[in-house]
């Protein structure tokens, strides 16, 4: 099952644009975690893993200092999305949630650690990990539908991405 877990490309993953990637695994993990943990799981996931996992200075310290997250997670609090990567998230979480339900409970807590760090490693690099989960999922932020001129949803290989 990880082996399809791994091999699965999530919609995010395609976007050209950093902002794009950064709120689109944003929205990924937390519906994933909803649909694996229940509807309000989410905060407390994060703090259950930043009090465990991250509770550490040594691992903290592998980290740099991220003002760019912390900016984008604290000073602006909604966070703009386009209709089809709502519905292409909601997709994406529920094909990996399915094939998380078909490994034991046990195994499950630990692989989804595993797979959502290297998921959001993926999407906006490996510093950015640790700030990502302290400051995007505090319960301060909300979606909203992006206005016409966010340009963050281009994806690789899209026709008109190079067009001026």
């Amino acid at each position: 099952r990880m082996d399809s877990i791994y091999r699965y490309e999530q919609k995010f993953s395609r976007f050209v644009h950093p902002t794009g990637r950064f709120y689109g695994v944003r929205l990924f993990v937390d519906l994933l975690l909803q649909r694996l943990y229940g509807i309000g799981a989410t905060i407390p996931y994060f703090r259950g893993l930043l009090s465990s996992r991250y509770a550490s200075r040594e691992i903290r310290q592998l980290f740099p200092q991220n003002t760019t997250i912390f900016r984008a997670c604290q000073m602006e609090r909604v966070i703009p999305l386009r209709h089809h990567v709502i519905q292409d998230s909601k997709f994406d979480a529920e094909v990996i949630s399915e094939l998380f339900f078909e490994i034991s409970a046990a195994a499950r807590d630990i692989m989804v650690m595993n797979y959502i760090e290297e998921a959001t490693a993926a999407a906006i690099g490996w510093q950015g990990v640790y700030p990502f989960f302290r400051y995007c999922f505090d319960g301060k932020q909300e979606y909203s539908y992006a206005k016409e001129e966010d340009n963050y949803w281009d994806e690789l290989g899209d026709d008109d991405s190079n067009d001026e």
